[in-house]
């Protein structure tokens, strides 16, 4: 059509010859181009529950794509993948001026500690330190857990223990909880975690408190 319109002043380059492209050729080249940012995007919405912002976060560069999407292969969950990636490690990222691929932490070290925070090993406070301490040491997650001493404290019978102690060195604060002031279960709570350096499993403690003030 540009050929035979005579105002377009379009004409064919004689110097350029004919190429016919295969199709195999085609399709080889349509199969090596990678999944693009915002087919990721929707993937990770559609498939993975993550909202638009966090979405389009991982998806502003593909190296920080592939790290997420190679944790979740590892077996981490895709929401807590997602959240340690985009508010922990990109922050140490943007702060220090590096790239994901300089980092120490592998995917499936990201794995190991996004487990042992969902299985309560340690609390999700700890886990950020002991992330930190491996991005600025180059240590593996449970290394850091071992070395620092911040393996949880799960058993029922060593909480109570401590819970027990604490509230026979606060009588007060028993009769201020009957009284209507349940805010001193955090106080309380917060005596059991010091007693233990901050091992003891928060949720396991704070109802085995109450459970124990209701019966005094």
């Amino acid at each position: 059509d540009k050929v035979n319109a005579i105002d377009y002043k379009y004409f064919i380059d004689p110097n350029i010859p004919k190429i016919k492209l295969s199709q195999d050729w085609i399709n080889e080249i349509k199969d090596s181009i990678p999944v693009l940012a915002h087919e990721r995007k929707e993937i990770y919405m559609n498939n993975y529950g993550l909202s638009n912002y966090d979405a389009t976060i991982l998806v502003k560069d593909k190296n920080v794509s592939d790290y997420y999407e190679n944790t979740i292969k590892c077996g981490a969950d895709a929401k807590s993948a997602s959240n340690w990636i985009s508010s922990v490690i990109l922050g140490y990222l943007n702060k220090e001026l590096l790239s994901i691929d300089d980092i120490y932490v592998t995917p499936s070290m990201l794995k190991d500690l996004i487990d042992m925070v969902s299985s309560g090993t340690i609390s999700s406070k700890q886990g950020k330190e002991v992330l930190f301490k491996c991005l600025e040491e180059n240590k593996d997650p449970k290394t850091v857990v071992e070395e620092s001493g911040m393996k949880q404290i799960g058993s029922s019978d060593e909480i109570l223990k401590v819970v027990t102690e604490v509230l026979d060195e606060n009588g007060d604060n028993i009769e201020k909880y009957k009284a209507g002031r349940t805010n001193v279960v955090d106080y309380l709570v917060g005596q059991v975690m010091k007693k233990t350096r901050g091992q003891a499993n928060p949720s396991i403690t704070r109802n085995m408190m109450i459970e124990e003030i209701e019966k005094r």
